[in-house]
């Protein structure tokens, strides 16, 4: 709700087309924002990329080559979403099927569209407690939190963002191609894009489907650009989250003043573990930009990050 309160205000009177001139603007007041965030905020290496139109714009870092893989944390979700999604191209998904089509021990009554969008009753996160436990370790936990998930009765059906959905997702990915999660979504969602840098992260790498992948900021901007920009939401399931604005396929998003924002955070912090952030944001018409980061920095500063982007895009 605060992101969306910002947003909104930065709207009114935003532009729409910009000329050549202005998008060089643009660039310079992001890779500005960025510097100044980072040294305001207790990050660590920490990258920054802007795509558009399947090129990029800008790659930055701060110590690290801007090339490095990091964390993605919850930028993950996106991913297995656009697997999901491309299994459904192929036929081998529905959105609208019950997930016990799939998984024969899941709720008759919960289905795939409602796991993509966390409104299928799935709660609480189980996953909040466990996660601590799973940090480098080298198995895939998301059979484990499935099974968990789905002992549990349903409540009723609405949005409450839980990790569980897309731990359940990677399973059915797994069951509907016969291979494993990671080797199935490289070759649906990445090698199409060229992708070199996403793996599975060896710390977070338990959390695959829903936190475990790592990518360079640069890779991750021309994929969010290739996934969302230029396409219809209304294509694919989504729930409303309040204010306008619906969560689909793995983010956020809300349309006004002749723009549609999408945008998602992600934040792995386990106590004396270092931990590990990301962020992107996407303006249609316009570009996506996206951030890496090593580090806790806390609400203020992921606040702090929304605010100086969101400016340098809209303003």
């Amino acid at each position: 709700m605060r992101w969306l309160a910002l947003a909104l205000g930065l709207l009114a009177g935003a532009p729409g087309a910009v000329s050549a001139g202005e998008a060089d603007a643009r660039l310079v007041k992001l890779e500005t924002a960025w510097r100044d965030w980072y040294a305001a905020h207790r990050v660590g290496d920490t990258a920054l990329a802007v795509a558009e139109d399947g090129a990029l714009g800008l790659s930055l870092a701060r110590d690290a080559a801007p090339g490095r893989a990091a964390p993605l944390a919850s930028l993950s979700k996106a991913i297995t979403a656009a697997c999901i999604a491309d299994l459904e191209r192929a036929g081998l998904v529905s959105y609208s099927a019950a997930l016990a089509d799939y998984l024969p021990d899941a709720p008759e009554d919960l289905t795939v569209a409602q796991l993509l969008t966390h409104a299928g009753g799935v709660w609480p996160d189980g996953t909040q407690a466990r996660m601590w436990d799973w940090v480098n370790d080298a198995v895939n936990r998301f059979d484990e939190a499935t099974a968990a998930a789905l002992a549990r009765p349903l409540e009723t059906p609405s949005y409450r963002y839980n990790n569980e959905n897309y731990a359940v997702l990677g399973r059915v990915v797994e069951v509907v191609t016969g291979t494993g999660f990671e080797e199935a979504c490289a070759e649906r969602v990445f090698e199409p894009l060229a992708l070199e840098t996403p793996a599975r992260n060896p710390r977070y790498g338990a959390f695959l489907p829903w936190g475990g992948w790592e990518m360079s900021a640069a890779e991750y901007a021309l994929f969010a650009d290739a996934t969302f920009a230029g396409v219809d939401p209304g294509a694919f399931p989504s729930a409303p989250v309040g204010r306008g604005a619906r969560y689909g396929m793995g983010a956020l998003y809300f349309e006004a003043e002749g723009l549609r924002i999408t945008w998602h955070t992600g934040l792995l912090c386990f106590g004396s573990i270092d931990g590990a952030g990301a962020y992107f944001v996407q303006v249609a018409p316009g570009p996506t930009v996206a951030v890496t980061f090593d580090g806790c920095p806390g609400e203020g500063a992921l606040a702090a990050l929304d605010q100086a982007l969101l400016t340098a895009l809209l303003r």
